[in-house]
């Protein structure tokens, strides 16, 4: 079965866990996790995401990272590598090392702060360390004393990003809410799936109503990332479209639906096709039996090479305005 693409974007914190196979304790002692820290930093130098804490634990290790526009699978390819190399070699072990790719959830904004904590206290909650300031498997020991944290660890974007400022003084408080907080219920929940849900509802078109202008101008602008297809939904039949044409080419409708192979009645064609096609992405059959041509035909005339399409391009503004104002007593979607 497929995995399910996360939904992981630019700019995103996130927790992420990685797991032994059978929650086997493959981290023992303080040699590994020393290890394991640099396989963290030597993997951050293959991603763009930035490491905000760890806790490394003797089953699992969660990370807290803010992502770069590189995926989060470009950073832990390299580091589960690393660290299934090692893992598998002094014991002479073969097979699996990671139960899986990662767990990842995101963190809501207002979530960092508690997701930092839930990372910093995990050793805490095992109780296998007395305090914070002595959880020497986690990040915490870091934030406290400037001269134990690596290159690799952002400190002071992990304050930023917890509502602090990215200073010493900053820092300094950070650390001094989470250790004032030691032991108390830890407010943290990942984000809901609103994001997935939107992105699974959008394998078919969403709706976007759009405003229309009355009186004084209403604007409501369809906001999408570059690479989303958005097309007109009106509601037109293939004769509205073909009479419109007609009429911006300057040509009869019969002369359209003719077989006439004129240079002008080729370019009306493909500009009604365009239209039909492309621009309300309805089947381009439909548009050619009402015109009277073969589907190879319409093929031909709506291919990106065809010189009647490319010389009828010039009139589709116009075609598409006086479309807008002949259904303008309708309301119009856009679909993305």
């Amino acid at each position: 079965m497929p995995r399910k693409p996360r939904n992981i974007e630019e700019g995103d914190v996130v927790h992420a866990r990685t797991r032994f196979v059978n929650e086997e304790f493959r981290i023992v002692g303080p040699r590994d996790r020393r290890k394991v820290r640099e396989f963290l930093g030597r993997a951050v130098l293959r991603s763009d995401a930035v490491i905000l804490a760890f806790a490394i634990m003797s089953s699992h290790i969660h990370l807290l990272l803010q992502m770069g526009k590189r995926p989060l699978e470009d950073f832990y390819r390299s580091f589960h590598t690393m660290l299934a190399i090692y893992l598998n070699g002094e014991p002479h072990r073969l097979g699996h090392v990671v139960a899986g790719r990662p767990w990842a959830d995101i963190v809501e904004a207002e979530s960092t702060f508690g997701s930092l904590r839930y990372v910093h206290e995990n050793q805490l909650e095992a109780d296998m360390a007395p305090s914070l300031r002595e959880s020497y498997w986690t990040s915490h020991p870091c934030f406290v004393d400037a001269d134990r944290r690596p290159a690799w660890l952002d400190v002071r974007r992990a304050a930023l990003l917890s509502g602090f400022e990215p200073s010493d003084a900053g820092i300094a408080k950070l650390v001094a809410a989470m250790e004032s907080m030691e032991g108390t219920p830890i407010a943290y929940e990942p984000a809901p799936r609103r994001r997935a849900d939107l992105r699974r509802r959008a394998k078919v078109p969403l709706e976007v109503g759009t405003p229309r202008h009355r009186g004084t101008v209403v604007e409501l602008p369809l906001v999408a990332r570059s690479e989303t297809p958005v097309r007109c939904v009106l509601e037109c039949e293939p004769e509205q479209i073909v009479a419109v044409c007609a009429r911006v080419v300057g040509i009869p409708v019969h002369s359209m639906r003719s077989r006439d192979r004129r240079r002008t009645p080729c370019e009306a064609r493909a500009l009604a096709l365009h239209v039909w096609s492309s621009v309300l992405d309805q089947p381009a059959v439909e548009m050619a039996t009402y015109l009277g041509i073969s589907e190879s035909a319409a093929s031909r005339l709506r291919a990106p090479g065809s010189k009647a399409r490319e010389r009828a391009m010039p009139w589709l503004e116009r075609v598409l305005e006086e479309l807008l104002e002949e259904v303008s007593d309708e309301p119009h979607d856009c679909a993305v």
